[in-house]
C-alpha cells in the first residue's frame, strides 16, 4: 500500500482577501456581479440562436434517429439552462431543464417521443424570443404545460 499524498491547492481569493489592503469579500462579489452584468446582453442575444439550433438538431434527428443530433439537443438545452439560470430566467431555465430530462429519459427507450421533444423546443423558442422578459402568466402557463407533457410522457414509460 502506498502512502497518501496531500496536495495543498492555492486559493487565490483567500490570499487576496487576507493581504493588508486586499479585496474584501463584498468587493470581490461586486466585481463578479459587474463582470456577469457585462456579458448579460450577449448571453441573452445568444438564446435565439440556441433555440434555432435546437430546432435544427431536432429536425435532423427526427428524420432518422441520429445519436449525435440527440446528444446535441441535450448539450444545447443544457447551455440554455446554464445561461438562463445565471440570469434568473426561471421559466426558460425550467423549460430547458425539462428538455434535458426528457431527452435523457428517452435515450433509454427504443423510440424517442418527438412530439414531446418538439413541444419543449417550441416552448424554449418562445421563451427565448423574449429572453430577459419578466415573469408573466403566459410564461408560467407555458412552463406548466411543459411540466404536464413531461409528466404524461414519464407516465407512458411505466
Amino acid at each position: 500500500m502506498s502512502d497518501a499524498r496531500v496536495f495543498k491547492i492555492e486559493n487565490r481569493l483567500a490570499k487576496v482577501i487576507s493581504l493588508p489592503g486586499g479585496k474584501t469579500v463584498s468587493d470581490a462579489l461586486r466585481g463578479a456581479d459587474k463582470r456577469i452584468a457585462s456579458v448579460r446582453d450577449d448571453c441573452l442575444a445568444s438564446m435565439g440562436a440556441k433555440a434555432a439550433k435546437l430546432q435544427q438538431l431536432a429536425d435532423q434527428a427526427s428524420r432518422q434517429t441520429h445519436e449525435a443530433a440527440v446528444a446535441g439537443i441535450y448539450a444545447t438545452a443544457n447551455e440554455v439552462f446554464s445561461i438562463a439560470s445565471a440570469f434568473d430566467m426561471t421559466e426558460l431555465a425550467e423549460a430547458a431543464y425539462g428538455l434535458c430530462d426528457l431527452v435523457d429519459d428517452s435515450r433509454a427507450r427504443t423510440a424517442l417521443n418527438w412530439p414531446a421533444i418538439g413541444v419543449h423546443i417550441d416552448g424554449i423558442r418562445f421563451l427565448s424570443a423574449q429572453a430577459g422578459a419578466e415573469d408573466s402568466p403566459a410564461r408560467r402557463a407555458i412552463v406548466a404545460g411543459l411540466r404536464e407533457v413531461a409528466a404524461r410522457f414519464a407516465g407512458d414509460a411505466a
